[in-house]
């Protein structure tokens, strides 16, 4: 039981979370770009790009944020 219980605690796994103009991204390594229009996030294996407008960081915490905003389009690449 400790061990799922660490496990879970513990998870590494890159997450993207997408909520109605809310995108929520655990566990990246990097922000590449913050602009109003394009955020540009990188993970140990994968780059995320979210355009739109307005956009903001909305929570920075512990290798996990959320950007907020007028999301149009998230692109994995």
């Amino acid at each position: 039981m400790f061990r799922e219980l660490k496990n879970i605690i513990y998870d590494k796994t890159f997450k993207v979370i997408i909520l109605k103009n809310k995108v929520n991204i655990v566990n990246y390594t990097d922000i590449l770009i913050f602009e109003d229009e394009t955020i540009l996030v990188k993970s140990l294996d994968n780059i995320v790009k979210i355009k739109g407008s307005d956009l903001v960081i909305n929570r920075l915490y512990n290798k996990e944020l959320l950007i907020e905003g007028k999301i149009k389009t998230v692109e994995f690449g």
